[in-house]
């Protein structure tokens, strides 16, 4: 992995501990997209998240909805059985943990984009709806711009065989925003000693400024240092000669331009 990417994780990693709180050990939730992926990419899962997430400590989800999905594909799509087998048989073995149905939060609201999603899709936003502590791995678009638009979770996809660590989208910099505002518009976030710090620091400032300004005194250029000094008539160099009457020629004639082909008669 190179250093830029790694440099761009760390920052990440530090955006989301402040923001959201998440901290060593990681939750990891993958759904069934991303385990096609790893098994079709034949990507080594568990060295790229150590690398990726600073040698910390991970605990690999996933939802019993998801291993029954890939079940069904399965019977689905045979002639892509054996791909749906292996990677419902890497969540079996590699996976920490496995979250059952009953684990799982309801959320009482609605929302009008989970119609969109499977059963597995569904139990995943719910579960980052109520627990923002998961990092979310997945190829679906529709569950990634779910969770890049609700901005409490980091996003981890494969692209081209590489495990990415996605920077913090734009609703994730805006809830950080809000947060920080809602801090210093709370009364009485700033004690009434700090501001009294501030406005003496600010006087002694400005008088610091209104004696040097008096002390200031503008330069004087009647010393003869050769400066600024008056042109004493015009630069000589700069003058068109004046022509002398010796020079003038009367007997010159001119010459009369001729064009090709033209014969000199003479006179």
């Amino acid at each position: 992995m190179r250093h830029g990417r790694l440099k761009a994780a760390r920052k990440t990693l530090d955006f989301f501990r402040l923001a959201s709180g998440i901290t060593p050990p990681y939750n990891v939730l993958l759904d069934g997209t991303f385990l096609v992926a790893i098994i079709s990419q034949k990507l080594p899962l568990h060295e790229r998240l150590d690398r990726l997430l600073q040698r910390k400590r991970f605990i690999i989800n996933i939802t019993r909805s998801t291993l029954d999905e890939l079940k069904t594909l399965m019977e689905k799509i045979p002639e892509k059985k054996e791909l749906f087998r292996q990677s419902r048989q890497w969540g079996l073995d590699h996976c920490d943990n496995i979250l059952e149905e009953c684990d799982i939060p309801t959320d009482e609201e609605k929302y009008d984009d989970d119609n969109l999603l499977s059963k597995a899709g569904k139990e995943m936003i719910s579960i980052i709806r109520a627990q923002a502590t998961y990092f979310v791995c997945s190829q679906d678009e529709k569950v990634l711009s779910i969770v890049r638009f609700m901005g409490t979770s980091p996003v981890m996809r494969i692209s081209r065989g590489i495990l990415l660590l996605e920077n913090p989208s734009k609703a994730s910099t805006r809830m950080v925003n809000r947060q920080e505002r809602k801090k210093w518009s709370v009364a009485g976030s700033i004690q009434e000693q700090e501001t009294k710090l501030i406005d003496c620091a600010k006087e002694t400032q400005k008088k610091k400024y209104q004696q040097q300004q008096q002390q200031y005194t503008a330069p004087s250029y009647n010393n003869n240092n050769g400066r600024y000094h008056k042109a004493k008539g015009p630069n000589p160099l700069s003058c068109k000669k004046k022509k002398r009457d010796d020079d003038v020629t009367t007997d010159t004639k001119k010459r009369k331009r001729r064009r090709k082909g033209e014969k000199v008669v003479e006179s």
